[in-house]
């Protein structure tokens, strides 16, 4: 019987008992590679003040990976030069002392600044091949700071590949100069036994606690700035005071901007008409995408979020800013609507695509049969055929999509 491949993932993007939605697709993802790999997970932990030493402590469903939490202290705003460093420093030892008991043969690292920065020279330093991820903001946002944009690349010429979660972030990456032989665009994917559509709407709205007729739409997500959910109650107002007196919004998630927005709310005028839900289990997800009308997104920056293609499982059309990959998936007017995002015009053209879409009644059986190719089976196993492949052909490195 074949030896386990040992496989060590590191990543500040790694959920704990104490934020168990922080880089849950990480621990999900790295599940579905439990059967291929022996793997162990170390998480840097930011700290601020630099003296803080919270306490992290694993998930029960993710102790078989054996998490470490390490604290890091982080300079924000100012820190671009020292950040990585620090990062650096302070995993050095749980580094040595993990890999002096267990060497892995591969290490797999999300997020490019300042995790895969710190990484990739450890792992130099101890001959262990290294591949990165990048999720998003650590790519479209973090390439515009000079600083960053540099450690970036060279973090990246000191490991074999870059898996990106969007063909977008692969071109932003092959922009900057990476060698396009090094990028490899791979989908986050969903669990279908939860994200799937089911036509039970009405007992859905029923069990939710939600109005029957009322058109529905739907944000998940954190409320922070990027996400710019202040732009979303607005395109409610306007769409409560013309077309749809009584739509409502549902927001999952939270963040910073939660009092903002219910203050937001209230400037408009349209307090009833948002319903906040806190954070929620898959499976609530699950039940709110097949019980709105449509979902709703506004980021002015994005990578690809697993929402979407939860909400395509769904059966549920997409209304969003066309940022970041979004577009190689609601490539269809099937799926939903793209809006131009940055322009002066674009609540306009926000709500025209709302009215659209609510009048429409799109094909929802559709949606969900063309969300049905998106799994976390198939995307570990493109995780899996290319770590392996690395490993047999260490200097040869290959170009997938």
């Amino acid at each position: 019987m074949a030896t386990e491949q040992r496989l060590l993932f590191i990543s500040n993007l790694f959920p704990a008992r104490e934020s168990a939605y922080n880089g849950l697709d990480n621990a999900v993802l790295l599940h579905h590679l439990k059967p291929t790999f022996d793997i162990r997970v170390i998480c840097p932990k930011a700290v601020l003040p630099p003296w803080k030493k919270p306490l992290f402590t694993a998930r029960e469903e993710d102790s078989s990976l054996h998490p470490i939490y390490v604290p890091v202290p982080y300079l924000p705003k100012i820190g671009d030069r020292w950040n990585d460093h620090l990062m650096r420093k302070s995993l050095r030892p749980v580094f040595e002392k993990l890999i002096g008991e267990w060497r892995p043969d591969s290490i797999l690292c999300s997020w490019l600044y300042p995790d895969a920065c710190a990484v990739a020279v450890l792992a130099r330093q101890h001959g262990i091949p290294c591949d990165l991820i990048t999720q998003g903001s650590d790519t479209h946002q973090y390439l515009n700071y000079p600083i960053r944009h540099r450690r970036i690349l060279e973090a990246i010429q000191n490991s074999r590949q870059v898996i990106c979660r969007s063909g977008d972030l692969a071109r932003r990456l092959a922009a900057a100069g990476v060698n396009e032989q090094q990028l490899h665009t791979v989908y986050n994917g969903i669990n279908p036994e939860v994200f799937h559509y089911h036509n039970e709407s009405v007992e859905l709205r029923q069990k939710l606690k939600l109005a029957e007729e009322a058109p529905l739409l739907l944000f998940v997500g954190n409320f922070l700035p990027v996400k710019n959910p202040l732009f979303l109650l607005q395109a409610l107002a306007t769409l409560r005071s013309t077309s749809h007196p009584k739509a409502r919004l549902v927001m999952i998630g939270d963040g910073p901007m939660r009092e903002a927005i219910k203050q937001k709310a209230r400037d408009l005028g349209i307090q009833d008409a948002l319903i906040l839900t806190g954070a929620c289990s898959s499976a609530q997800v699950a039940d709110y995408l097949n019980a709105s009308d449509l979902f709703c997104l506004s980021s002015h920056n994005e990578g690809l979020p697993n929402v979407i293609l939860e909400a395509l499982a769904c059966g549920l059309p997409v209304v969003s800013t066309d940022v970041g990959g979004i577009a190689e998936l609601i490539n269809n007017s099937d799926y939903g609507s793209l809006v131009p995002a940055n322009e002066a015009s674009s609540l306009s053209h926000y709500i025209r695509a709302i009215q659209k879409n609510l009048e429409h009644s799109p094909n929802r059986e559709l949606i969900a049969d063309y969300g049905k190719q998106f799994s976390w089976q198939k995307s570990a196993d493109c995780y899996r055929k290319l770590i392996l492949s690395q490993e047999k052909h260490p200097d040869r490195p290959r170009h997938t999509t």
